[in-house]
């Protein structure tokens, strides 16, 4: 009995030994797993805010968009220095649904960057208090921008050209297409599928694609972009023009237009052209740069039109461009680029991203 009471205590003493050599390494296990879970937890929250952080930047970038002037953006929402808001972005459409939840989300803020530069920071949440923040800077694109050698601003747009007339988004004796943009754009995806099928059987609007070139493209905001034109102490008002040229090569000129533009005599001009009423012409108008009307544009059939450089219409619900003579509208990328080194910030740019850096 007393040999079988040894061998008892014996194999308990050799069970406990065991018990004392595993509760390290399960004690090593649970902390282990502990830390892994963690590790999981944190490496999703952190991942959840840096791809918040990126969709915050993307959002911003989308809402710059072409433009003459970035520095209005450091203004905040409520559009006014010196306020409380200053810095913030001024979104205009709010996050999509993906960041529907209160926890995921982006805040952007706007700032002077270095060399004429913006910085823009976008600050990501996750779960878990994760936080992550990238920073970009960016600048205008050194040429100025037109999505098209006619652009259109409206939900119904008509196009009647007469048989002498093109719209070209090709420069003149560019012998490739590589520098072609699209002979006309319009704001509206269902009146560019409309144009395209109207224009099919005529060879007058060419450019970058296919013919007819024909694209639909994102607004460019034509009302507030000719009130701030006007607005500016190089505007020129003209009432009613004569013989003096609205402009010249060596003098490019901002010429505003407050109502309907009738050309009854010969017309040129070198510059920006804003007009805020119809375009009618009965005689020849030549001009070089920018041309933004806030009517129609009509034409007689004794009539000559030429642009060089591009139009861009907005109208109330429609938009028309109905010229009946000769003459053409065409891309002209050195005009354009004539005009914004004489009228700095006249001209939209697109943003550019000149540097990117994940701050935490």
């Amino acid at each position: 009995m007393k040999r079988a009471a040894d061998e008892r205590g014996v194999a308990l003493l050799a069970v406990l030994t065991i018990i004392l050599a595993l509760l390290p390494l399960a004690a090593a296990v649970a902390m282990q797993t502990q830390l892994d879970g963690l590790m999981q937890r944190n490496l999703r929250g952190g991942s959840e805010a840096f791809y918040a952080a990126e969709a915050g930047l993307a959002h911003a970038l989308s809402e710059i968009g072409p433009r003459a002037d970035f520095a209005e953006l450091l203004d905040g929402p409520d559009g006014r220095h010196a306020t409380a808001d200053d810095g913030q972005f001024p979104f205009v459409s709010p996050p999509s649904a993906e960041f529907a939840q209160s926890v995921i989300g982006y805040e952007v803020w706007v700032a002077h960057g270095p060399a004429d530069t913006l910085r823009v920071n976008s600050r990501g949440r996750g779960h878990h208090d994760a936080v992550r923040e990238v920073e970009a800077l960016i600048r205008p694109a050194n040429a100025p921008f037109t999505p098209a050698a006619l652009y259109a601003e409206a939900d119904d747009v008509t196009v009647e050209l007469g048989e002498a007339l093109l719209v070209s988004g090709i420069p003149e004796g560019s012998s490739g297409v590589e520098r072609a943009i699209a002979g006309l754009a319009v704001s509206s995806a269902a009146a560019a599928t409309q144009l395209r099928g109207q224009l099919a059987a005529s060879p007058q609007v060419v450019g970058a694609g296919g013919l007819p070139s024909v694209t639909d493209t994102s607004l460019l905001g034509l009302e507030s972009y000719t009130d701030a034109l006007r607005s500016r102490l190089d505007a020129v008002v003209v009432t009613t023009p004569s013989g003096t040229p609205l402009g010249t090569e060596a003098s490019p000129q901002l010429t505003i237009i407050n109502g309907a533009f009738r050309v009854d005599a010969p017309v040129d001009g070198f510059g920006i052209l804003v007009v805020r009423g119809d375009i009618e012409i009965g005689s020849s108008l030549h001009y070089r740069g920018l041309v933004v009307s806030g009517g129609k544009v009509t034409s007689t059939q004794t009539s000559d039109l030429r642009i060089d450089g591009a139009l861009w219409m907005r109208g109330d619900g429609s938009a028309q461009l109905n010229p009946r003579g000769t003459g053409y509208v065409r891309y002209d990328p050195a005009a354009l680029a004539r005009i914004d080194s004489k009228i700095g910030g006249a001209l939209l740019h697109r943003p550019v991203i000149t540097g990117w850096r994940e701050v935490t």
